[in-house]
């Protein structure tokens, strides 16, 4: 999305630490690091983009659900209802993050509501970016017109956040 220029410009903003891990290839699939690594590279990924952080990091989390569910899983996704989608992402939501957990708190036919808590060091863009994964599972699912949004919580130290969806 960014471009190597950009990227690396965005690496340079992060810690020693961060960027040492990225640039030596020791982060893998399978390991967990601090929540606050991704806040970090979150912010200099947005800051490098030079766009607005709240549409660079939601355009960031669709891509990623996108590349996520691939081949058999994604014809599978159009057999299900948006709703349903979101309800299966709320149960795999602990096998991207070590604190929290997402629930499905309100559906109906073109709306869906997720609650979101125990987040502990979360930040804005990380509520943003799952924002974005959600909107992308939802037209994933034959939502069409899709319009997510965040109306509680969800900001910089907040451990919990509300988010909608609707579509038609």
């Amino acid at each position: 999305m960014l471009g190597a220029d950009k990227l690396a410009q965005a690496l340079d903003g992060c810690s020693t630490e961060l960027r040492d891990a990225i640039r030596y290839k020791q982060i893998v699939v399978s390991g967990w690091y601090p929540i606050s690594w991704y806040c970090e590279l979150l912010g200099a990924l947005a800051k490098a983009s030079e766009q607005p952080p709240e549409q660079f990091v939601r355009v960031l989390g669709r891509n990623a659900a996108k590349q996520d569910i691939s081949g058999v899983y994604r014809a599978l996704l159009k057999l299900l209802k948006p709703s349903t989608i979101l309800s299966l992402f709320g149960r795999l939501f602990n096998t991207y993050y070590s604190a929290g957990q997402l629930l499905v708190d309100d559906e109906g036919p073109t709306r869906l509501r997720l609650r979101l808590t125990g987040c502990t060091g979360f930040d804005r863009n990380m509520y943003l970016e799952i924002l974005g994964s959600g909107e992308q599972l939802m037209e994933m699912a034959g939502g069409r017109n899709v319009r997510g949004r965040i109306v509680a919580g969800g900001q910089d130290g907040s451990s919990h956040a509300v988010l909608e969806g609707n579509w038609d």
